[in-house]
């Protein structure tokens, strides 16, 4: 079972792959991903803080074979 620390950033990275997946083409900055990110979860009334959303930029990008940003 999960603990529950990590169960907002699971939500999260879950609503960043939607993000990503949505996306037309890749990122230009990490501010652009964040406030898009930012802004579905506020749609989706889901919490989140600074230390969530880097967690899960951190997982996607770590599991992924590309950067989630153009580099």
């Amino acid at each position: 079972m999960c603990s529950p620390a990590l169960q907002p950033t699971k939500r999260t990275v879950v609503v960043l792959q939607d993000v990503l997946r949505c996306s037309a083409q890749r990122y230009d900055s990490y501010a652009d991903l964040k406030e898009d990110l930012k802004t579905r979860l506020a749609r989706l009334h889901l919490p989140y803080d600074a230390a969530v959303i880097a967690a899960a930029l951190d997982r996607v990008e770590l599991g992924g074979k590309a950067p989630v940003v153009k580099v």
